[in-house]
């Protein structure tokens, strides 16, 4: 799959596998997908803009374009988006942060969240 986002004014492609796609959640009104970045442990987030949501409404909805795509649509979506070979998204959100910890602010691409190494006691 080929995304395509602008990023500094400028048109950026990301080609990743059907695999690194990890999930698609209704968020705010937008449609956001996650995809696995390259880097080990993180999850950079795509805003589906509104003319990818525009192409996909007629198969989603199956009546037509001017159909919101809505929570319940959602699993139509997740097929219809995994069959396309060019997808116009928007960068919410790179894969600096892992998506196992919680997003807090203060906190690093390495958070260590106050953990202390382990230590031998003599």
């Amino acid at each position: 799959m080929n995304l395509m986002y602008l990023q500094n004014k400028q048109w950026v492609s990301l080609v990743v596998p059907i695999e690194a796609v990890r999930g698609l959640r209704l968020q705010q009104g937008k449609w956001v997908v996650y995809v696995s970045d390259p880097e080990p442990m993180a999850v950079s987030v795509f805003r589906l803009t509104d003319g990818t949501m525009k192409r996909a409404a007629g198969s989603v909805t199956q009546f037509n374009e001017a159909e919101e795509i809505r929570i319940g649509h959602g699993e139509k979506l997740w097929q219809w988006l995994l069959q396309q070979q060019n997808v116009e998204v928007e960068l919410v959100e790179s894969g600096g942060m892992p998506s196992m910890f919680p997003k807090l602010s203060g906190i690093r691409n390495d958070p260590n969240l106050g953990m202390k190494a382990p230590t031998i006691v003599k």
